[in-house]
């Protein structure tokens, strides 16, 4: 990847105009750059980060859906997310919702897109991310804390210790604090 930028990210310091690109994903739009990520692309799998913050972020933003949403999950789950108990406890989860669903598949009217994100931390290890989702009904912007760890060469997101892909879920009204993806950029 060309992108070796580990400056903050932040309103001011965000991926360039046109640096995006939004592609379709069983209805989501994700986003990815040349340069950040991701590089390689096999079935339903999108690996090969950047090591830098824009890489961080845009594998959290591919991993988070395609873990849950792709017809082939289960190598999305071996290969981009971090090995251990709550990866194990993660396929678990999404293996029982497979069999057994909760509830039906979103219709694309329903399904949320990223609207923007903030790095609440980052290291060379471990970077940490706040996404504000917006969705087709409803004024709030719903967020959703990720994690995502250097293992292997690649970013990969790291599940809470029960197996979820987060912890910290909440809503707010603006996201003028937060760096905004632009879409179709």
């Amino acid at each position: 990847m060309s992108d070796t930028n580990q400056t903050p990210l932040s309103i001011g310091n965000t991926f360039a105009p046109g640096e995006l690109a939004w592609k379709d994903f069983h209805g989501y739009q994700l986003p990815e750059s040349q340069s950040s990520g991701p590089a390689v692309r096999s079935g339903e799998v999108a690996r090969c980060y950047s090591h830098t913050p824009r890489g961080a972020v845009l594998a959290l933003a591919q991993t988070s859906i395609r873990s849950s949403a792709a017809d082939n999950w289960r190598p999305v789950i071996d290969q981009q997310v971090a090995p251990g108990p709550e990866r194990d406890s993660y396929l678990q989860f999404v293996t029982a919702d497979r069999v057994n669903p909760s509830k039906p598949s979103p219709a694309f009217s329903t399904i949320g897109q990223y609207a923007a994100y903030q790095v609440n931390s980052y290291t060379a290890d471990t970077a940490v991310v706040t996404f504000a989702i917006k969705f087709p009904m409803g004024g709030a912007y719903r967020t959703v804390v990720l994690t995502a760890v250097w293992d292997g060469g690649d970013w990969k997101q790291k599940m809470t210790p029960n197996g979820q892909q987060s912890s910290s879920f909440g809503q707010q009204k603006t996201v003028t604090d937060m760096v905004p993806f632009r879409m179709g950029s």
